[in-house]
């Protein structure tokens, strides 16, 4: 489901990230797209976001407060409303660091900071396709 520019429908993306610069960049290049997107800036906030936005995808910054992405990840998938959303990860570290523990607390896939604009819209574009959503 494209809208006439041919660009994302309307599917919803959470973006959990607690440094201003990347969630406001990730939320011009997800608007860009066509998406909707919800911003929070901790775990827990992503948690109850999650719950009110209903989002079709989480991207989810590992290294926050409150709760890190990982803790907030596996409480969502204990959630039976929102154990289906795919969740990616997104951090600092090589995911040989971080990677293995990403797909344990319940992430799809993982992403490197710093990351392309192409790579993030490729990723939530298909992604997206790949369970339905657009």
């Amino acid at each position: 489901m494209y809208d006439e520019k041919g660009k994302g429908a309307s599917a919803r993306v959470l973006v959990a990230e607690d440094e201003a610069v990347v969630a406001k960049l990730l939320n011009k290049i997800l608007t860009r797209e066509g998406y909707e997107v919800e911003l929070a800036v901790n775990g827990q906030e992503a948690m109850d976001k999650a719950a009110s936005f209903k989002p079709d995808l989480i991207i989810m910054d590992i290294d926050m407060p409150k709760l890190n992405g990982y803790e907030a990840a596996a409480k969502i998938k204990e959630s039976p409303e929102l154990k289906d959303i795919p969740i990616v990860f997104l951090s600092g570290k090589a995911p040989n660091e971080d990677g293995g523990r990403a797909f344990c607390s319940g992430g799809l896939t993982y992403v490197c900071k710093p990351f392309t604009n192409w790579q993030i819209t490729d990723l939530v574009n298909l992604t997206l396709q790949a369970v339905g959503k657009v």
